[in-house]
């Protein structure tokens, strides 16, 4: 079974050392009256409305560092460092370019995680939606592909494959599981963040039942 869905908008990403008065610009749209909470702290803004109202906004912060400055400035375009370190809260995740564009490929690059986000985002989706429905799902991997060429003459990523095997206890409803697979990709808010297509190519197993002695 495939899914194919074409999705539109961009995405964004979490700046820890961000101007404020910027990120709360972005928000001008929720009024004072509408607002019951407005929090601001290093990781997230929270916007909120009064009780029974729907929730509004968040705001994710990550703080990225060039840390190939130590190796010297760009000079090159062929041997500057691509090193960077990327900091979400207690997180610090070190990356560069892909293999391909001189980067370490002992690091993650950016086209890994974009994959990986679509992944993660389309796993919980799922997971929550089959909680939500009492489907008892006991197991979730995915082996997630994504292609980086040409398209309409830029380089993006043209297309992301998420092969998701999804194993039920035994007596599940499959059909209803299977069905879930649509509806966690049109619900996933990264898959609808962004303009690549997203193919979804679900597999699905029951455990075993343990033999009784």
């Amino acid at each position: 079974m495939a899914i194919r869905a074409w999705t539109s908008c961009g995405c964004s990403g979490r700046c820890a050392r961000h101007d404020h008065g910027r990120l709360l610009d972005s928000l001008r749209a929720v009024t004072t009256r509408e607002r019951r909470l407005l929090t601001l702290c290093e990781g997230v803004i929270s916007v909120q409305q009064p009780v029974g109202g729907k929730h509004m906004a968040d705001v994710f912060i990550s703080h990225l560092e060039w840390t190939g400055a130590a190796r010297g400035p760009t000079r090159d375009p062929a041997t500057f460092s691509r090193d960077l370190t990327v900091s979400m809260d207690a997180i610090t995740l070190p990356m560069s370019s892909a293999p391909g564009y001189r980067g370490d490929p002992s690091r993650a690059n950016p086209e890994q995680l974009f994959v990986a986000s679509l992944s993660a985002c389309h796993a919980l989706t799922y997971l929550f939606l089959a909680a939500k429905n009492q489907i008892p799902v006991i197991s979730y991997r995915d082996d997630a592909e994504g292609h980086l060429g040409p398209v309409d003459g830029k380089i993006r990523m043209s297309r992301v494959t998420l092969r998701p095997l999804i194993t039920l206890e035994p007596g599940a409803n499959q059909a209803r599981a299977r069905a879930l697979v649509a509806k966690a990709h049109e619900s996933c808010f990264i898959a609808n963040s962004v303009a690549t297509p997203v193919d979804v190519v679900p597999a699905f197993a029951f455990a075993e039942v343990a033999a009784s002695h």
